[in-house]
């Protein structure tokens, strides 16, 4: 006769298939929520740095040019590429074709700009393929860091600031509506 010890521990060698499923199904939702969050930093990542590289890059260019010059003549992509602005990694083509590429894929140039009619009176930097989520985070950010900024396909006629001029605040609103398009963004900024 067999005693109900040996009996349970023969009932007990393995896994039933309704055990194994829940624990894939867990492991499967933990490996999506491990890559959603990764995913979610690498974004934030690469819209810090570009914030930061491009807030770099023209206040260095803004630095040089007024201590040589009373304006910004002679701004060009390729000239600051040349004078060791630009991260190299970043820079795609050769001679004076050369661009920089931005995280997204699009492209960054920077050029003088006539500002209320004054020639080559400020810096111009544009950049795009721009995602919707980057260019709002990206448009709040330079807000405060430039003299205007601007979202749209075509340079504007005008600078296009997204603070309200009453309170000095961040029109969020309006920063969601002009970045309302997905990776077709262009994000235009200036610095006198």
């Amino acid at each position: 006769m067999r005693n109900k010890s040996s009996i349970s521990l023969q009932r007990n060698k393995g896994f039933s298939l309704i055990e194994l499923m829940v624990v894939v199904a867990v492991i499967s939702l933990l490996a999506a929520g491990v890559n959603f969050v990764r995913i979610q930093l690498l974004g934030t990542t690469d819209t810090e740095k570009f914030v930061n590289e491009e807030s770099t890059t023209t206040e260095e260019t803004r630095a040089l040019w007024k201590e040589q010059q009373p304006d910004y003549t002679g701004v060009t992509t390729v000239e600051l590429i040349d004078l060791g602005f630009v991260d190299a990694s970043k820079v795609s083509g050769s001679g004076a074709t050369r661009v920089i590429k931005n995280p997204w894929g699009g492209e960054t140039a920077y050029a003088s700009f006539d500002l209320d009619g004054n020639a080559d009176s400020a810096i111009e930097g544009n950049s795009g393929n721009v995602p919707k989520d980057a260019c709002v985070d990206i448009v709040k950010k330079f807000s405060s860091r430039f003299n205007a900024v601007h979202v749209g396909s075509s340079q504007p006629t005008t600078t296009f600031n997204v603070k309200d001029t009453a309170s000095g605040l961040i029109q969020v609103t309006t920063i969601r509506a002009a970045c309302a398009s997905e990776n077709n963004n262009r994000i235009w900024w200036y610095q006198i």
